[in-house]
């Protein structure tokens, strides 16, 4: 789905890839986004973010400048039951995009969750800190993932 209509009398709008399209956060980024950006969604069931390929030309085709991740496996309860795609999702998709955001020169943003800590810490997490919690959960464990696999392709993280 592509939204806005591609090109201003001063200049073509930039790209931007929204994954995970159809969710809350997403809606959000689309309404802030619409204007100013020719937007491309990719969500379920067309778009698989825990098929490396179908990432890679999912991602080639749109040609973005920017590629926001909002897709995540988010219910708690749900990653316990079914951890395997848990981990593909919040660990392994992450890892996909970043992989193609590299080659194709595109920018990455992608969100986390403060679930990863175990909020004892007084003070605001940085975002190069380790979680401090123990792996008690499969949710906990497999939203950390995500950052390992970005950080092996990007060095800036906000």
């Amino acid at each position: 789905m592509t939204v806005g209509s591609g090109v201003s009398a001063k200049r073509a709008k930039r790209r931007l890839a929204l994954i995970g399209h159809n969710g809350m956060l997403a809606q959000a980024v689309l309404r802030e986004t619409a204007n100013d950006w020719s937007v491309t969604g990719f969500d379920l069931p067309a778009f698989d973010l825990t098929k490396r390929d179908q990432v890679a030309a999912a991602v080639v085709a749109a040609a973005p400048d920017v590629i926001v991740n909002c897709a995540a496996f988010t219910d708690v309860n749900g990653c316990e039951e079914r951890e395997e795609l848990a981990t593909r999702v919040n660990g392994d998709g992450p890892g996909f995009l970043a992989e193609a955001a590299q080659e194709t020169g595109a920018i990455l943003v992608h969100f986390s969750t403060d679930y990863v800590f175990d909020g004892t810490k007084q003070s605001p997490y940085q975002a190069a800190e380790k979680p401090l919690w123990t792996a008690q959960s499969c949710s906990n464990a497999s939203t950390y993932l995500p950052e390992n696999p970005v950080r092996v392709f990007f060095c800036k993280i906000w």
